[in-house]
């Protein structure tokens, strides 16, 4: 059996600086997203934004069947609004490490 890992980096920037950045790692047709966000740019929807565009870009660039994970440890409720304002679906918590994350998963089941 042939282990398929894929990553992709994005990073945004205004005026030439880095303020954010979304990595999503494959291992075969599940992604585990990672993003941030500068501390001196959150509060302003700058995370909904970013992680809207990279799934934009996502779609175009590795077309379905495929399952994005985001876990976000659980006293961040700003980035579990960021993963409920585009629509990923809940799942049961889990711990890792003596700290607790929430699950949130999104499905492409097709090109778009």
């Amino acid at each position: 059996m042939t282990e398929v890992r894929d990553t992709y980096l994005l990073v945004v920037e205004l005026a030439d600086e880095p303020v954010g950045q979304v990595r999503i790692e494959f291992d075969g047709s599940v992604g585990l997203i990672d993003y941030s966000v500068a501390t001196a740019h959150r509060g302003r929807g700058l995370g909904t934004r970013l992680l809207r565009r990279a799934l934009h870009w996502l779609r175009h660039q590795r077309p379905g069947p495929w399952v994005l994970r985001g876990e976000v440890w659980a006293d961040n409720a700003a980035s579990m609004r960021v993963f409920e304002r585009l629509r990923f679906a809940r799942l049961p918590t889990v711990q890792r490490n003596g700290r607790t994350f929430e699950v949130f998963e999104l499905a492409l089941n097709s090109g778009f």
